[in-house]
């Protein structure tokens, strides 16, 4: 899947409830609700497909629990977080990533991971970056790492805002790495550091 500019999906047909106190922060340790589309308060997860989104509780950055993402190539598994940023500039994302190894030692698939964003509600994202390794994660085992994504200026001051995280797999019988997220928090920043990009504070 390549990643480009823009990414145009249908407009979500149930409300959903945005994130209007910041700074916002989710380390996935409530119960998931299995039924429906929305797993978490102001949470909305697409498992397309084969794939599979669940809770991890195995394995968090701080404690036992993280966000766990299995692909099943194309199209992309999703979760988004909905946003009102009315009176809010200079946002951020930050997060940690992870994966676990799945499968035997002949399952070699990759996995990845992209982030974008929507100023309308989920009808269209864009500024989509992808994250990690040029060439996907492999499917191993590696630890917890950060990135930093700040938020186009066409966010500030946006009611409608849906940040999205996008998972997918090589195409193939084998199987792919599962990606881990967790510790995800959403902030304001003094000032607007950089254009939107994604970068590794490690």
């Amino acid at each position: 899947m390549a990643c480009g500019l823009l990414a145009i999906l249908p407009v979500l047909s149930h409300t959903q409830e945005s994130i209007r106190t910041f700074p916002y922060s989710q380390d996935f340790g409530a119960n998931f609700n299995e039924k429906g589309s929305v797993f978490l308060q102001n949470w909305w997860w697409n498992k397309g497909g084969n794939g599979q989104i669940f809770q991890f509780n195995w394995q968090g950055r701080s404690d036992l629990f993280s966000l766990a993402l299995l692909p099943d190539g194309t199209p992309p598994i999703t979760a988004q977080l909905y946003l009102d940023l009315r009176g809010r500039k200079n946002t951020y994302l930050g997060f940690w990533a992870a994966t676990l190894k799945n499968g035997g030692d002949k399952d070699l698939k990759k996995s990845y991971l992209a982030v974008s964003v929507s100023t309308n509600g989920g009808k269209d994202f864009g500024f989509e970056i992808p994250i990690g390794p040029a060439g996907g994660f492999p499917n191993q085992n590696n630890t917890f790492q950060y990135f930093q994504y700040p938020l186009p200026q066409v966010a500030d001051g946006n009611a409608t805002t849906v940040l999205r995280f996008s998972v997918w797999s090589e195409e193939g019988a084998q199987q792919p790495a599962i990606i881990l997220l967790d510790d995800v928090r959403v902030a304001q920043a003094p000032s607007d550091v950089a254009p939107p990009f994604i970068v590794s504070l490690d």
